[in-house]
């Protein structure tokens, strides 16, 4: 298993050094493009400063969306606001931690995502989907959506063993 460090960054994280980051060992960064259809206002400066400082970057969006309408507006407006003309290493993933879905059923949830991820991968990017281990497990049919999507994961644990999906997340404390 290789370990590579990456970071998640958006407008909360916008005066952050990433050429500093980048020499702490930083590999890569997810940048968030958009909060449901609102572009980060930090992301152009993000992706720059990500781009300038050699990293890899992929993206994400803040879901808000609570039908699949709504999640295929929702990634156009991230491909024709923040993904158009740039270039990308890791996947496009749309991020479904907002309190608005929490509402939906295991298979509308599903059917959300699925119609989200349909729709940057049309347009020729790569998807992917953000959520927690409990999500995956619980809120919606994961194993169908593990078998066409990427995943990263944020898995809390002190257990020495990663999650089954690409990428994982971990919380790093500073002491």
């Amino acid at each position: 298993m290789t370990k590579i460090f990456g970071i998640d960054i958006s407008v909360w994280q916008k005066d952050m050094n990433l050429e500093t980051a980048k020499n702490e060992g930083v590999k890569f960064a997810i940048i968030r493009g958009m909060y449901g259809n609102a572009k980060d206002v930090a992301f152009e400066s993000n992706y720059t400063k990500a781009k300038n400082a050699g990293l890899d970057v992929g993206v994400y969006q803040w879901s808000r969306a609570a039908n699949v309408a709504q999640a295929r507006e929702e990634a156009q407006l991230l491909i024709d606001h923040c993904l158009k003309g740039k270039k990308f290493e890791y996947p496009i993933y749309i991020d479904v931690e907002d309190r608005i879905l929490i509402n939906l059923s295991v298979q509308e949830l599903t059917d959300l995502i699925t119609a989200w991820c349909e729709t940057l991968e049309n347009a020729g990017y790569f998807a992917g989907v953000y959520m927690n281990q409990s999500c995956f497990n619980n809120e919606i049919k994961g194993q169908e959506i593990a078998a066409k999507y990427s995943q990263w994961r944020a898995y809390w644990t002190t257990e020495n063993k990663k999650p089954n999906c690409q990428m994982w997340q971990i919380r790093v404390e500073n002491n």
